[in-house]
């Protein structure tokens, strides 16, 4: 990831207006967001037209919510009944970790300078 985040990094700085700084910088952060993403809040969303279909999903035991969009449209939310863990979440803790530690070191050492 190291490569990675320099590699983007550079390429930000030599960015040449509003838009490649920005891409480089959400090529960095979408990693980032990837790493801390949990898949416990992942929903699935039905839109349905018949009413059969939306009984159905209705009484499913995963059934979380519905908003009606319009008189033959309904959203339907329901959660996961079966969770993969298939995310490494310690890369996004520990990025975080030494995203910290190096800004406070960054403020320690510039208050020294202040004093």
């Amino acid at each position: 990831i190291k490569k990675y985040i320099f590699f983007n990094t550079d390429l930000r700085s030599k960015a040449k207006n509003k838009f490649q700084i920005t891409f480089f910088k959400d090529m960095v952060n979408s990693v980032f967001g990837k790493t801390m993403e949990s898949v416990r809040n992942r929903r699935t969303i039905k839109l349905v037209t018949k009413e059969s279909d939306f009984l159905k999903l209705v009484n499913k035991c995963n059934f979380k919510n519905r908003i009606i969009i319009s008189d033959d449209l309904i959203s339907v939310e329901l959660s996961k009944v079966k969770v993969v863990f298939n995310k490494p979440i310690y890369v996004g803790f520990s990025v975080l970790d030494l995203s910290k530690t190096k800004m406070y070191d960054l403020l320690q050492h510039n208050e020294n300078k202040v004093r």
